[in-house]
């Protein structure tokens, strides 16, 4: 069996801070254990790649934890180890992670809130890990990236109104969502409003430099200005002022056209070019019988596949009909290739179009 105890240390394994080697020796037959008993769940559970990421993510947050409070060295490194074996196996951590920006987040910002990690280390830990897998998806990761620097900046910039991890990871929901996780914003605003003035504005900044209206405490908007703005989703705070943007069933002067979706063949959700319908003020994408609600605002896009709604194909009245059509004009003359469109649907500010032989959605706004 392979120990991964910290006996071997100086034999060539990668090296640790001396808190975590020595916490690891204290208890080498436990640890050793919990590694065989992994590796039995776990068969491809690599001894090396565990030993490079005891050295490279765990030990730097041994050695933060260290630092502030000794005492509970031993109860974070038991935490971890047994979190660390569940991460490695799954290639979520560790040289053959998947997603390497969740090594980034124990090596480098987790160490950051070691006051946090030293009182509840498994759950402080797994959550922002979950988190920032979520956010990071299937990309590079740099919203991941982005949203745990500014997680830590706030929490670190702030230490009285972030005094609860739980208000931590109120703010994580709200910076989520200003990550571009659209289909957070309901309750990722319910969360807002119930944070302090001062994390109530930080929350909504991902980069001070550019986000210096948010910044300005002589001239930034109120609050409640803000949250009236925000019932328009197009409504951005870095860009525009609260009332510049009204919801309006007029289509607006200047338009623009992102689009969400793509093959599945390609890594995205559609199996075959989906038609779009709205209900009530909710759109959906369907592509035949799988069924989609699409998310969109001013921070991003997303889909989330639902069941199946009852009501596909919803009649619209004659003023509905008109309104669509001038939406429909509207996009044609900034894209002539949406022109003909195989299915329309048609929110208070969003238009959501889909052409032949596309499996993308085209979302004007």
């Amino acid at each position: 069996m392979e120990d991964l105890s910290g006996a071997d240390i100086d034999r060539g394994a990668p090296r640790v801070c001396a808190a975590l080697a020595d916490a690891l020796k204290r208890d080498r037959d436990a640890y050793n254990a919990r590694f065989a008993q992994a590796r039995r769940r776990w068969r491809h559970l690599d001894g090396g790649a565990f030993a490079e990421h005891l050295a490279d993510n765990l030990s730097p947050i041994v050695d933060a934890v260290a630092a502030v409070q000794p005492a509970r060295v031993d109860a974070v490194v038991q935490g971890l180890y047994g979190l660390s074996l569940q991460y490695v196996a799954r290639h979520w951590l560790g040289p053959k992670s998947r997603q390497p920006y969740l090594n980034r987040l124990w090596r480098e910002q987790l160490p950051k809130l070691s006051s946090f990690v030293a009182q509840e280390p498994v759950a402080v830990a797994r959550a922002l890990t979950v988190a920032a897998r979520s956010i990071g998806g299937r990309s590079e990761g740099e919203r991941a990236r982005v949203w745990m620097k500014r997680l830590v900046e706030i929490a670190a910039a702030h230490p009285k109104d972030c005094a609860a991890f739980d208000t931590v990871l109120d703010v994580g929901k709200v910076l989520a969502w200003r990550c571009g996780m659209a289909h957070y914003r309901a309750s990722a605003l319910a969360v807002w409003r119930g944070l302090s003035d001062e994390l109530r504005y930080q929350s909504l900044i991902l980069s001070p430099p550019d986000d210096g209206a948010l910044l300005d405490v002589a001239t930034r908007p109120g609050l409640d200005a803000l949250d009236a703005a925000f019932a328009n989703p197009w409504f951005h705070p870095a860009r525009h002022r609260p009332g510049a943007l009204r919801v309006s069933e007029e289509v607006p002067d200047a338009l623009s056209i992102q689009s969400v979706g793509g093959f599945a063949g390609f890594g995205y959700d559609f199996h075959a070019p989906p038609r779009v319908i709205a209900l009530g003020e909710e759109l959906f994408a369907v592509d035949g019988e799988r069924w989609f609600r699409i998310f969109a605002d001013a921070f991003g896009t997303s889909l989330r596949a639902v069941e199946p709604r009852a009501n596909d194909a919803p009649r619209l009245s004659d003023a509905e009909l008109a309104r669509l059509e001038k939406w429909k004009s509207a996009a044609l003359a900034l894209e002539p290739n949406l022109g003909d469109a195989t299915s329309a649907a048609l929110l208070p500010s969003t238009l959501a179009l889909t052409v032949p032989h596309s499996h993308r959605v085209f979302l004007v706004s």
